[in-house]
């Protein structure tokens, strides 16, 4: 998720940072498209902001105290 390619869509319909990060503030029910979603999200922008910053790669695996 830090460099930008990875997402998960939870079976809810959510769309989270990843499998581990079970939090999302959009869902592929709302009305725009996946791609927009994605890369329109706030949340999910400032997410991998804040995980390059702190990360290489995987939170989880580098950092699970954080």
């Amino acid at each position: 998720m830090a460099t930008g390619v990875s997402h998960h869509i939870s079976p809810y319909g959510d769309i989270e940072p990843c499998p581990i990060i079970q939090f999302a503030k959009e869902t592929i029910d709302d009305k725009e498209s996946i791609y927009d979603l994605m890369t329109g999200s706030e949340f999910i922008k400032d997410f991998r902001q804040t995980a390059a910053r702190r990360h290489r790669g995987c939170i989880v695996l580098e950092r699970p105290d954080w």
